[in-house]
Formats: C-alpha cells, structure tokens, sequence
C-alpha cells in the first residue's frame, strides 16, 4: 500500500470531528436534556435517556426551574375578582371578562 492512500484516511479525531459538525452545526448544543425538562420526563429517565449522571440532571433541571422568567399577568377592562382564605393563606384570582386571561397572588 502506497503512503499517499494512507495519508487520505482521516483520523478517529478527525471523524468525530466531522461527525459532531454535521450533527450539531458550528455550535455544539444539547436540545436532549432542556427536551426532557420540558416535557416533564423524571430525572431518573432522563439520565437514561441522555447517558448524564443524576447529578448532572439535577443540576440542569434546578439551572432551568431558576431561569424561568416570571409569569406577568396584565388584565384590561373589567375584571371578575374572586378571593379564599385559608389557615394562613389566601389566594386573589381575577380573570378578564370575555377572555382566558388569569392573574392571581397566594
């Protein structure tokens, strides 16, 4: 066998290289894990699922709940108001007349 055929064969380095680049694009991501977060699978199947320790898992899934943007309800117009007590709770619920839109305080 000729040297110059051998120098043609990329390396295992190179393959992944390629592969990875043909998967993922310029950028690596992950869309696996933020999936399974989404779409509420448990901790203990997503690390089957991703081949991720638990602990990594976790740690994802607690990075995730903490980026959460906060739920902002504006209501326009006329509203319904609606209140309940409890042993040392309450909640306030109003919903905009005609529509879905929801916003409450516990």
């Amino acid at each position: 066998m000729d040297m110059y055929q051998l120098k043609q064969i990329p390396s295992e380095a190179q393959i992944r290289k390629y592969v990875r680049r043909i998967v993922f694009g310029k950028n690596v991501f992950c869309p696996l894990l933020l999936w399974c977060w989404t779409t509420r699978i448990p901790v203990l199947q997503a690390q089957s699922l991703t081949h991720l320790s638990e602990v990594t898992v976790r740690h994802w899934y607690r990075q995730f709940r903490l980026h959460l943007p906060e739920e902002v309800h504006i209501l326009e117009r006329i509203v319904q108001l609606d209140e309940a007590y409890g042993r040392g709770w309450y909640l306030m619920m109003a919903k905009q007349i005609g529509t879905r839109k929801l916003a409450y305080t516990v």
